[in-house]
């Protein structure tokens, strides 16, 4: 993958050319906001004709590569399922699943009939 790769060979963050225009590659929460909440327009969002066809096919038109109001009804829309508490009651309830699937209940086990030999 050209992210790991580049940032054992330059550091990060770094900057790699796809086609003819440079790509920026950030890691960390708190560059990633800096760039995704930037304002002045240094960092382009691939929009419009600044898409390569082929990165729009699995990205879509998604907030990443959205601007101005389509940007803003998408974020509206998906703003509530980042809730935080949302988030956490679904992360427990999750935990919670999986942690039942992962133990037998104390009828299984009672009615198992297991023999232990001492």
């Amino acid at each position: 993958m050209v992210a790991e790769y580049g940032a054992l060979q330059y550091g990060r963050p770094f900057v790699f050319w796809f086609g003819p225009r440079p790509r920026l590659v950030v890691s960390g929460p708190e560059v990633a906001k800096a760039v995704l909440t930037d304002s002045t327009g240094t960092f382009r969002k691939g929009s419009g004709s600044n898409v390569n066809p082929l990165s729009r096919q699995p990205l879509g038109e998604g907030l990443v590569a959205l601007t101005g109001e389509k940007w803003a009804h998408h974020r509206r829309v998906i703003s509530p399922a980042f809730n935080m508490e949302r988030i956490k009651v679904a992360t427990q309830e999750g935990r919670v699943h999986t942690y039942s699937k992962q133990f037998l209940s104390e009828d299984d086990i009672l009615s198992a009939n297991f023999d232990f030999d001492f």
